[in-house]
C-alpha cells in the first residue's frame, strides 16, 4: 500500500532542477521511463487506496508535462517535430 511518506519521497526525487542538468539523450530516457511508470500505475490503480493513487498520478502526469517542456527547450524541438 502506498503511504503518504512514499508519495512525498517520489515528489522530491523528480526535481526539475536536477532534470535540467542531464544531456538530452538522458532526459529522453527519463521521460520514457516516467511514461512507462504512469502506464503501470494506471494498470495497478485498483490495488491502492483511491486518494493516494489519484494524487500520485496527478503529480506524475503534471511533472511529465513539465519535464517534456524542459526537454523540448533544451533540444529546440516543437510539437510538430514529434509528428514527423
Amino acid at each position: 500500500m502506498i503511504k503518504e511518506e512514499d508519495i512525498t519521497q517520489i515528489k522530491q526525487n523528480i526535481s526539475l532542477e536536477y532534470f535540467e542538468t542531464f544531456d538530452p539523450d538522458k532526459q529522453l530516457g527519463i521521460l520514457h521511463k516516467l511514461e512507462s511508470a504512469i502506464t503501470h500505475l494506471r494498470a495497478l490503480e485498483d490495488d491502492f487506496p483511491p486518494k493516494h493513487m489519484e494524487e500520485l498520478l496527478q503529480f506524475l502526469e503534471g511533472r511529465l508535462s513539465e519535464l517534456q517542456i524542459i526537454y523540448n527547450m533544451k533540444t529546440n524541438r516543437t510539437l510538430n517535430d514529434f509528428f514527423k
